[in-house]
């Protein structure tokens, strides 16, 4: 992916979003950072009391692809519901 792409992709997403990635998929590790990056996630610390913490989620789970990691129950863990919950919150009510 370009680096032109990810930033047209990133203006693009106006929501809070979770961006979920395998470990071992084709995407290296830094362009996931990147796009995390575009999205306004992990530029700076969340905070004492988590005042600047980004809208956007990121998960980079271990041992999986893109093929496999729906299915998986890693996604399932409470770490990443409770980072879908605090991005729906920060959203607010949906119209």
């Amino acid at each position: 992916m370009t680096r032109l792409s990810l930033f047209a992709a990133s203006v693009a997403l106006k929501g809070p979003v979770m961006l979920v990635y395998g470990d071992g998929d084709m995407l290296r590790p830094e362009h996931v950072i990147k796009f995390y990056q575009l999205l306004g996630g992990g530029l700076q610390d969340a905070g004492w009391q988590r005042e600047t913490m980004a809208k956007n989620c990121l998960a980079i789970l271990p041992d999986l692809t893109h093929y496999e990691i729906f299915a998986s129950p890693r996604l399932h863990r409470p770490c990443c519901l409770s980072s879908t919950a605090r991005a729906t919150r920060a959203a607010g009510p949906s119209k």
